[in-house]
């Protein structure tokens, strides 16, 4: 939990701090980037975790008691987003346990953090971006203020260039060392996002 901790406090980003320090609990005053922030984190962590403790239960889990995996899981979800620690046997994972590390490796933490990554605001932007395409609406809003056109593309350029890279480097490797894609896709993921999971 103190490692989380810590983790989390590096995560946010020294923007979102000096916005918390200047407003205190006041949510209302909250740029929108520190908006984004908290609850695209909270969404990360919480979601992750629970995705953890259903994915990996009777797999890298499956020795553990209930207290445990419940650790386990928390510890899983926000550690892959910057850190490189783990309290799990990455070998025992499941594909999907370790498709879920990559996806949280990928995003990373947020702007102006110690974290690697996509970073959140930019996955926030762009999930907000397809919400309102999906619902025929040419306005991006989030906690009443409106994203620019500009900013949802340079989201989208990000991504894609991430992702591409990413893609094209899990290929290379498996190309040139003869490893299987599961081992490719988390030792790509960990490099690109600068995470140090091995």
């Amino acid at each position: 939990l103190t490692l989380c901790g810590l983790i989390i406090i590096g995560g946010l980003g020294f923007l979102v701090w000096r916005d918390l320090a200047q407003n205190g609990l006041h949510w209302s005053k909250y740029q929108l980037h520190t908006k984004l922030v908290l609850v695209t984190n909270l969404i990360l962590f919480l979601g992750g975790a629970v995705l953890f403790l259903i994915l990996e239960w009777n797999a890298s889990m499956a020795d553990m008691s209930f207290g445990e995996k419940l650790l386990a899981s928390f510890f899983q979800a926000v550690t892959p987003r910057t850190a490189g620690f783990n309290t799990v046997d990455l070998n025992s994972l499941s594909e999907s346990g370790t498709l879920l590390t990559n996806i949280l490796m990928l995003i990373g933490g947020s702007p102006g953090s110690t974290a690697g990554g996509i970073k959140t605001t930019t996955v926030a932007v762009l999930f907000l971006s397809t919400l309102a395409s999906a619902r025929g609406k040419y306005r991006v809003n989030a906690f009443r203020y409106s994203i620019d056109r500009d900013t949802i593309r340079q989201a989208c350029s990000i991504v894609v260039i991430y992702l591409s890279l990413t893609f094209l480097s899990i290929m290379l490797l498996c190309a040139t060392e003869g490893v299987s894609g599961k081992v490719a896709s988390l030792e790509v993921c960990s490099a690109v996002a600068t995470v140090g999971l091995s």
